[in-house]
């Protein structure tokens, strides 16, 4: 099977590449030709001097599968002619990094134990044995604590953080190293660039669309909810302020007069797309509500230090 245009630019160049492509597309056929472009360098690069990782053991075995299954058919022509010793190449291969992330990292860890600061006899926990013995070891570490740090974080309320924190430790350290300072801007950010993508999404658009194309006699209730609905819409469109979807989501759809419309199907379509917009006027109201700092954001300030010295000397014991 050939490759692609896209795929032989990835598989080809001469710097880093970023693939970004779904299941079943070619990922893993364009990583060996990669792999053999290596190989058929110029600069004779040996299987031992390029790793390929994955994240999983059965993709790292496909993976090494077919980048011995690529070199045995080049036997005899291209980078298999360039070695003296078609055998050392093929025993290069089975030795070679090919394998998960994990086993990368173990084989480092291995090669330079001082470097990593892990003892050279040390164990691989898998998932399941990791877990059992965060447990066995937690409430030890918990009860190493000094108790002033439980005067402003309750006990219960200490031990449900740092389980949850120490779950994702490494995440749990950088953001356990922000406070309100770092995240109010960035609050702000995500409420600006929340109100400003909903001019943008199908559903508003196909909505405003409706509601512009038809109209009822005039007087109407339903026809005065229409020409509100698309005066609000419109006017948010234009300047991005929220009162606008405020005054949305409280429209009423009550009363109306279907026979009264030249087209029943429009009197319908008006409330359809009428919902539309108030659903989605709701539903950022509700999100923008969620980011405005309140007591809760306070208390969680205030305890900032203490869990943060908490879970540094309890990951620290562990």
């Amino acid at each position: 099977m050939g490759l692609t245009t896209e795929q032989e630019s990835a598989a080809y160049a001469n710097g880093s590449v970023a693939v970004t492509a779904g299941a079943g597309t070619g990922k893993t056929h364009m990583l060996t030709e990669r792999y053999l472009h290596f190989l058929r360098s110029s600069k004779g690069f040996s299987p031992l001097q390029i790793v390929a990782v994955t994240f999983t053991e059965k993709a790292a075995t496909e993976l090494r599968s077919r980048i011995r299954k690529a070199v045995t058919q080049e036997m005899g022509v291209g980078v298999a002619s360039q070695k003296e010793n078609r055998i050392e190449i093929l025993a290069e291969l089975e030795a070679a990094q090919i394998s998960t992330f994990h086993s990368l990292a173990t084989r480092i860890c291995r090669e330079h134990p001082e470097c990593a600061n892990v003892p050279p006899d040390f164990t691989v926990q898998d998932a399941v044995d990791a877990s059992l013995w965060q447990v066995e070891h937690f409430d030890t570490a918990l009860a190493q604590l000094p108790a002033r740090l439980f005067e402003a974080v309750p006990f219960s309320l200490m031990q449900n953080i740092l389980k949850t924190l120490l779950s994702d430790p490494l995440t749990a350290q950088e953001a356990l190293m922000r406070d309100r300072a770092n995240w109010l801007p960035a609050l702000e950010t995500f409420r600006e660039t929340l109100l400003a993508d909903i001019s943008g999404q199908p559903k508003w658009v196909s909505a405003c669309g409706v509601l512009s194309q038809v109209g009822g006699p005039s007087g109407d209730k339903r026809e005065v909810v229409r020409e509100k609905a698309l005066e609000l819409a419109s006017a948010f469109d234009a300047t991005g302020d929220s009162s606008y979807l405020e005054d949305l989501s409280t429209l009423s759809l009550a009363g109306g007069s279907k026979r009264k419309w030249p087209d029943a199907d429009s009197f319908d379509s008006v409330r359809d797309a009428v919902n539309v917009l108030k659903k989605i006027a709701k539903g950022t109201l509700k999100v923008l509500e969620a980011l405005i700092p309140n007591d809760y954001d306070n208390q969680a300030e205030a305890m900032l230090p203490d869990i943060r010295e908490a879970f540094l000397l309890v990951r620290g014991y562990l």
